[in-house]
């Protein structure tokens, strides 16, 4: 799953939950929170947990700026 969070670990929007995904790709957010409103300007942590072929979980996090 892809999920964001604000700097304050307040979740902001749920991209993909439990999807079957290509092992390559790209994913856009269109700034938005899960209720359709426009998210804050500032700092987000996008959170993604995977599984691998063998099915180990994988997690990992980046930042992202969101800007006008």
């Amino acid at each position: 799953g892809i999920t964001i969070y604000d700097a304050n670990g307040r979740l902001a929007r749920q991209l993909l939950n439990n999807e079957i995904l290509g092992t390559e790709g790209t994913f856009s957010w269109d700034g938005r929170t899960d209720d359709n409103q426009k998210a804050a300007i500032g700092i987000y942590i996008i959170f993604f947990e995977t599984f691998d072929l063998q099915g180990n979980l994988k997690k990992f996090k980046k930042t992202a700026v969101l800007a006008k």
